[in-house]
């Protein structure tokens, strides 16, 4: 049996370092999609593209009886070039993987997996040997690329998934060329983050959001990132280019996303505008607003051991 697993690509519009806190965030979920491979021979296993430290890697160990007689490969769109959710998207594929094949359940039904049940068990893998724990990873990547498109989030309270609400403003993910591994961010992470302030604007932002308003959701995701800005949680490389894109004429807010906003820069603009931004934006397109994508995804099919082919 050969089984294939999607996930989107995750990205934080807003809500970085106030989620940590148990706030909320919002995420968008786009394509290329990560994917993953599990054929089932009943052969010797292995695990290709998955550290063993990282979280996919820790799962597979704790369910090792299971994954000893699978072949698990892992592919990645983006090359291992950061800040879009690989680590959290093997996660979730081998995790829901192992909770299908154990269950009854013949068919793939996203509906039966319970996504608190899935945060749960993502945030039990951080907490041995954590010394503080409020700074655990938030889990919100790996809910919300289960969820799927655009993603409300306050755990374990909420998740909800929109579809984008504004015809006239869209935006690209652009890849700054940095790369800041989350973990290690963490760890480091001073105890003192305002985030009462961090909510204020974010709570305004969201009812910008659900009436559609603009030019209010603009202004909120740039206060938002000056504010990450003066708290000393942006990099300067990612500001200097903030400030750069922000110039080109339709560009109504650019943020970085993430931790330290490094990896990635979201840019929001004028959609009759799309065209000639394109040609314009100093960093690399990573996807747009066209590309918000479904969540995780699942399909089956028996193979012929010596040729690896599916048969009917």
């Amino acid at each position: 049996m050969k089984y294939t697993l999607s996930a989107p690509a995750k990205t934080f519009l807003l809500g970085e370092y106030l989620v940590l806190k148990g706030g909320p965030a919002l995420l968008v979920n786009t394509s290329p999609r990560f994917q993953m491979e599990i054929q089932s021979f009943g052969e010797e296993g292995y695990c290709q593209g998955i550290h063993p430290h990282s979280p996919a890697g820790r799962w597979v160990r704790q369910e090792r009886e299971l994954f000893s007689q699978n072949q698990v490969s892992f592919k990645d769109p983006y090359e291992g070039k950061g800040g879009l959710g690989a680590s959290s998207a093997q996660f979730l594929m081998v995790y829901l993987w192992q909770k299908m094949v154990q269950s009854p359940v013949l068919n793939w039904q996203k509906e039966v997996f319970d996504w608190k049940t899935l945060w749960q068990d993502y945030r039990s893998l951080h907490e041995d040997g954590q010394s503080d724990k409020s700074w655990m990873p938030s889990g919100a990547d790996v809910v919300s690329q289960f969820m799927g498109k655009v993603c409300l989030l306050e755990l374990p309270k909420k998740a909800q998934t929109f579809s984008w609400p504004f015809s006239d403003l869209g935006f690209f993910l652009l890849r700054t060329g940095n790369k800041q591994k989350t973990h290690e961010h963490l760890q480091h992470l001073e105890e003192d983050i305002r985030v009462s302030r961090l909510e204020q604007i974010f709570r305004q932002t969201e009812r910008a959001w659900f009436s559609q308003n603009v030019e209010d959701f603009c202004a909120g995701v740039t206060e938002y990132g000056c504010t990450l800005d003066a708290m000393g949680l942006l990099l300067p490389e990612s500001k200097e280019w903030g400030l750069q894109i922000q110039k080109l004429d339709g560009v109504k807010a650019v943020k970085g996303c993430g931790a330290l906003g490094a990896d990635t820069l979201v840019c929001f603009f004028e959609t009759e505008k799309r065209e000639s931004l394109k040609s314009l934006m100093p960093l690399p397109i990573i996807a747009s607003d066209q590309d918000i994508s479904e969540g995780v995804a699942f399909q089956s099919q028996f193979l012929n051991q010596e040729e690896g082919q599916g048969v009917s």
